[in-house]
């Protein structure tokens, strides 16, 4: 008769917060350890990429995250306790522990790769060069090019890859900017006194506090067809397409497009009212 082995719900705590169902598998419940991997490992990065350029999908996608995390941590606890009087099974074997958590993990790093950070990215603004619209310290989320329903329009404010900066030829991965779309492909602009004109009518820029202060002129140019003109909304503080060697930024370096602030902070601390702010022009 085998010696009793009964579960210690200390340790099933502590592997559930190593690894979703580790805390069950520990406790003989392969078939609940599963659930709860897939679960959180791919039906949550999958809700994730449905709802997360929406805040209130932001938000309801970490409350989910967090109540399936207390649900498999809790019933790991629970039913530790209840199993005083144990046996060990087959699944109870230290390289079966060793051999889950390492394929979780594998699964949960290419779910959040290939699901979220392939498709969504979040950004710090560090520099005033987009003041009013952002503000050093926030932070937002970006929807990558690839998104299926991102489509870049006059006034989107993108994140992309100056060809001209030496930071981007050392390191492209690493360095990026974010300005705001203008000129699109085919048109042609020209800036006088600080005023944009598109096609030779003037751009209302609303965005900006007052957008005839500056004395900027540029010298009139038809954009290509696969490529913009970028401007940050705080001119007379901004390095964009007025001072690029191509003027013109190409689409395929384009990262992709701002949707909304999900924090801000400051010196004077956080600025709730910024929380949720959209970017893009629409509705949360």
């Amino acid at each position: 008769m085998s010696a009793e082995h009964p579960r210690k719900p200390w340790l099933a705590a502590v592997l559930s917060f190593l690894s979703p169902g580790l805390g069950q598998l520990y406790n003989g419940s392969p078939r609940k350890a599963l659930f709860f991997a897939v679960l959180s490992s791919l039906l949550i990065p999958l809700l994730v990429t449905t709802v997360v350029q929406y805040f209130w999908g932001l938000l309801l996608a970490a409350s989910l995250s967090l109540c399936v995390f207390f649900t498999y941590l809790c019933d790991s606890i629970r039913e530790a306790k209840r199993k005083r009087s144990y046996h060990l099974r087959a699944v109870n074997r230290w390289w079966i522990y060793t051999l889950y958590f390492l394929v979780v993990i594998a699964v949960q790093d290419v779910a959040r790769d290939r699901l979220i950070y392939n498709v969504f990215q979040s950004f710090r603004i560090p520099s005033a060069s987009m003041r009013p619209s952002l503000e050093i310290g926030d932070r937002f989320i970006l929807a990558r090019v690839d998104f299926p329903a991102m489509k870049l329009t006059r006034g989107d404010l993108v994140v992309y890859t100056p060809q001209d900066d030496p930071r981007t030829s050392e390191d492209e991965s690493r360095f990026y900017v974010l300005k705001r779309i203008v000129g699109l492909p085919g048109e042609t602009l020209e800036i006088k006194a600080g005023r944009v004109y598109i096609n030779g009518f003037a751009l209302d820029e609303d965005y900006r506090e007052s957008s005839n202060t500056s004395a900027d002129n540029f010298s009139s140019i038809t954009l290509g067809d696969s490529c913009v003109f970028l401007l940050g909304d705080n001119r007379e503080h901004s390095k964009d397409s007025r001072y690029y060697a191509e003027p013109c930024v190409p689409l395929n370096r384009i990262v992709g497009k701002a949707l909304y602030l999900y924090w801000s902070s400051g010196r004077a601390g956080v600025r709730w009212e910024r929380i949720g702010l959209r970017l893009d022009g629409r509705t949360n």
